[in-house]
């Protein structure tokens, strides 16, 4: 049995406040923990991935949260050329950490274009 990781994601116009925004229900989606090898989105099926905005367009602010009974990274990438639709470059902070003991905040940023997320084990 596949673990999985729930992520909660907050989205809101880019000219509301980040608070106002976590006052309401979050979207949640139940992620796959994946094994990278080499930590590389061409490992990532589209099926272990989460595409939460497909509009190049897209300008909004989100904030993001994970619970699992593991360590966790969440990737969270984005990307904003018409030329390149699948070239996603680094993740958002290099990956976002979280462990089941963490009681930080929400993760809040301000993000343009299409964004994809997927779950990896930390390894540290």
């Amino acid at each position: 049995m596949t673990e999985t990781a729930t992520v909660k994601v907050w989205e809101a116009p880019r000219w509301d406040d980040y608070d106002g925004m976590l006052e309401e229900d979050p979207d949640i989606y139940e992620l796959p923990i994946l094994d990278l090898q080499f930590g590389s989105t061409h490992e990532v099926s589209d099926s272990d991935r989460m595409m939460i905005a497909k509009d190049i367009q897209n300008h909004q602010k989100y904030a993001f949260d994970v619970e699992c009974e593991k360590e966790v990274i969440l990737n969270v990438y984005s990307n904003d050329s018409f030329h390149s639709p699948e070239s996603w470059g680094d993740p958002i902070e290099r990956g976002l950490p979280y462990s089941p003991d963490n009681d930080w905040e929400p993760f809040k940023c301000e993000i343009w274009g299409r964004i994809m997320l997927f779950v990896e084990e930390n390894y540290k």
